[in-house]
């Protein structure tokens, strides 16, 4: 049985692709909406940071950086030393 075009207004719509996830008793599959640009090429660009601002913006992420770098080491530090000082004499 074949199914003829949806009409939406004045719009003839393509026929309904096949989902063949239906015959194997899964879930049917969801559309996604497409991609819109937020702003269309060409634009002007919204917020320009001064070069103080960048510098400002700059710092803050390398102070962020630094501290979730020590937070790792931290977190390797106690790990070792909760396990002990065994776990680094095993045979290889």
């Amino acid at each position: 049985m074949t199914r003829r075009g949806h009409t939406k207004g004045n719009r003839a719509m393509p026929p309904p692709a096949v989902d063949r996830s239906r015959a194997r008793g899964l879930p049917a599959a969801r559309t996604v909406a497409p991609v819109v640009p937020l702003r269309p090429t060409g634009a002007e660009p919204g917020v320009v940071l001064t070069p103080e601002q960048l510098r400002s913006r700059r710092a803050r992420s390398l102070a962020i950086a630094l501290t979730l770098g020590l937070l790792a080491v931290l977190f390797y530090v106690v790990t070792l030393v909760k396990l002990g000082p065994g776990v680094l004499v095993r045979p290889l």
